[in-house]
């Protein structure tokens, strides 16, 4: 009695939660006013209720014997925490399902701003959209994510508005894998990439490339890498597109051993540089700064591994340019400080230079001191054991191979010579052909050669003339002069002493022999006449002197004194009077 009771109260209870089928027949749970529009309206009286459907586990669920006629079942799958809808022919999990190809338009997205938003507010470590391609077996090719955008604007925007965190990361973590983290490609006519800092007080970098290979070899890896496949692109560029910026447009730094920049033309056939810079202002082409204190630390420094040109190469290509091709300088105050230094290891020069203009007063190599001391060039051999000259100039032309000039109003020697060695001299000159050997000219009134030894030089001759050569019939010292009046030897002692010393040998003079009488005109240190009168024609200087014999018969006249036959007398020009002895 007591059940039957019970049970009237629960079939009471549930017809007041129904509400009579309208003629729309809707049924309404919970509900007072159900919606029309809907078949079944369920709504929570205490508004802390939901709705269970019917629960089966995976077996019961696939076990159903459903057909065409049970589109649109849904039960649970409790083994599977999912919804299930049955579509006619297979179960699909409720809610977006896949594969699917969902097509929106503007009218599909009224009043809402994006078709797909996903908020997450939660604080710990799990991702807002995971996308896991978990067929590592599969050999094709696959991407999990793509987005394609046929308008304007970007086809995916990553952003984070945080103060840490990245605004994007790619990562491959099979260290097996040897395709990109990342990859952009365009076939249009703008960038694959563009990173972009726009904030001006930043101090980020608009692209940053890390590897922490230890690979090494002959192509390392690298940070970034850029590659141009077509014939009309760079693989890489750099620029700084704001006139007032003074930083560089490429800065490459290493605190390793290695160099921070390495260029490589790989092709053999090309002729351009591996490095080329241009300068439209009025700053260097190229700049280059080493802080180095060790020797061989340059600044810049050319290798030249083949046999073809030289390591380097400085060009002025302006005709109107009067500036040097090559320019060094050097603030250091060290003996061994040179702007511009030469070496060779090998067997060739340490130095080259050549002119091939026809321009007059130029020179293949020109060098300048403007200090108030110190020397123009050096050249020097430090090698004890080198027998050959510190400088040697040859001349393939008639000109001389080495000149040196003085200017007017200029003061000192155009060449001077200082020997301080044990042996050897401090100018040795050699001529193989029919030149000289040395060739000296004074236009001015001063000396062609002036020797000297002053005071606490030590013994020895100011100049020294050896032949050497016993077949040799020249004179060790031959002198000429086209004077009238001069003499091509000048001797004088200051010291009262001789101006002349004959050490060993015999002294040859010039002789002339005069016959018939009349003047002579030709001058010599003896003269051999006959038995007629002379006067002599070329004008005669003070302390001049002639040895005139008598070859004749009888007695010759000479200048108005009497040369008995087979004697001689010697004239000397004494106080304008030309007196015989």
């Amino acid at each position: 009695m007591q059940n039957s009771r019970l049970n009237l109260v629960f079939i009471f209870l549930a017809l007041s939660c129904l509400t009579a089928y309208a003629q729309n027949k809707t049924l309404g749970v919970g509900v007072a006013t159900p919606n029309p529009n809907a078949a079944l309206h369920v709504e929570s009286p205490t508004n802390n209720q939901g709705m269970i459907m019917p629960r089966l586990t995976t077996v019961q669920r696939t076990g159903m014997t459903l057909g065409a006629g049970d589109n649109g079942l849904m039960v649970y799958d409790t083994d599977l925490k999912a919804n299930y809808l049955w579509n006619g022919t297979a179960w699909s999990k409720a809610g977006l399902s896949l594969p699917a190809n969902v097509i929106l338009n503007t009218a599909d997205l009224a009043g809402v701003t994006d078709a797909l938003a996903i908020t997450y507010n939660g604080d710990d470590t799990r991702s807002l959209l995971y996308l896991d391609f978990a067929n590592a077996a599969n050999a094709n090719i696959v991407n999990p994510f793509v987005l394609t955008h046929r308008g304007q604007g970007a086809a995916m925007t990553l952003t984070q508005s945080g103060t840490l965190g990245t605004g994007g990361i790619f990562q491959l973590t099979n260290a097996a894998n040897t395709q990109q983290a990342f990859r952009a490609t365009t076939i249009g006519t703008g960038n694959a990439g563009r990173f972009v800092v726009n904030n001006a007080p930043s101090g980020g970098t608009a692209l940053v490339g890390t590897t922490n290979s230890d690979l090494g070899g002959v192509l390392p890896p690298v940070g970034v890498y850029g590659e141009a496949t077509g014939t009309g692109a760079s693989a890489g560029s750099f620029r700084i597109n704001n006139a007032s910026n003074p930083f560089s447009a490429l800065f490459a730094e290493t605190n390793g051993t290695g160099i921070a920049v390495n260029a490589n033309i790989l092709n053999a056939a090309s002729s351009s540089p591996v490095i080329y810079a241009n300068h439209a202002g009025n700053g260097f082409g190229v700049h280059a700064v080493a802080n180095t204190t060790a020797f061989g630390g340059s600044a810049v420094y050319g290798e030249q591994l083949g046999t073809g040109d030289a390591s380097g190469a400085f060009r002025i290509n302006n005709a109107a340019n009067n500036f040097s091709a090559l320019y060094g300088e050097t603030n250091g105050t060290g003996a061994g400080s040179s702007a511009v230094r030469g070496l060779n290891t090998g067997g060739g020069n340490g130095a080259y230079f050549r002119k091939d203009g026809a321009t007059a007063s130029t020179a293949a190599m020109w060098a300048d001191n403007f200090g108030t001391d110190g020397y123009g060039a050096i050249i020097q051999n430090v090698d004890a054991s080198n027998p050959t000259a510190a400088l040697f100039a040859e001349a393939v032309g008639a000109g001389p191979s080495i000149w040196a000039n003085k200017d007017a109003g200029e003061s000192g020697a155009a060449i001077q010579a200082l020997h301080g060695g044990t042996a050897g001299n401090a100018i040795d000159a050699i001529n193989n052909g029919p030149g000289y050997a040395i060739y000296a000219r004074a236009v001015g009134a001063t000396d062609a050669i002036y020797a000297v030894k002053e005071a606490g030089d030590g013994a020895g001759s100011a100049g020294n003339f050896w032949n050497n050569e016993p077949s040799n019939g020249g004179a060790a010292l031959f002198a000429a002069s086209n004077a009238a009046v001069g003499s091509a030897i000048g001797a004088l002692n200051s010291a009262e002493g001789n101006a002349v010393s004959v050490f060993q040998g015999g002294f040859k003079m010039s002789t002339h022999q005069a016959s018939g009488g009349g003047a002579i005109a030709i001058r010599a240190m003896a003269y051999t006449v006959d038995a007629n009168s002379f006067t002599f024609s070329f004008p005669i200087s003070e302390g001049e002197s002639f040895y005139v014999f008598n070859i004749g018969g009888a007695s010759a006249t000479v200048e108005g004194a009497t040369i008995p036959a087979a004697e001689g007398r010697v004239f000397i020009m004494i106080g304008g009077v030309l007196r015989p002895f």
